[in-house]
């Protein structure tokens, strides 16, 4: 059972970082619309919601509170369980890459 929930951690992390490489590009090309550059798919740079949430700051504070929760929990289930599955590993290096990504968002 909890081998599921470590593959649901894993595929939260990744979609997560997903987003957030999506949302830093638009990000990108949404300024450079902005600053009378022809571009274009100038309306998905505009109303991509990867954009704004980075634009905002939400997606670098889920980014920092999800990396650190599973962080922890893999952590906390090597050290008091002793499982050394490979999920749980793979689970804490995208935890750290996420940290990695919210450090970058929040420049």
């Amino acid at each position: 059972m909890l081998e599921n929930l470590y593959k649901v951690i894993l595929y939260y992390l990744m979609a997560l970082s997903f987003f957030s490489i999506l949302g830093m590009k638009f990000s990108k090309k949404h300024k450079e619309v902005q600053e009378g550059k022809k571009l274009r798919l100038k309306k998905l740079y505009k109303h991509c919601p990867c954009r704004k949430s980075v634009d905002n700051g939400l997606l670098s504070s889920i980014l920092i509170y999800s990396a650190s929760a599973s962080f922890m929990l893999g952590f906390l289930n090597i050290g008091f369980v002793h499982n050394y599955s490979n999920d749980i590993i793979m689970m804490i290096v995208l935890s750290i890459f996420c940290f990695i990504l919210a450090w970058i968002l929040k420049k």
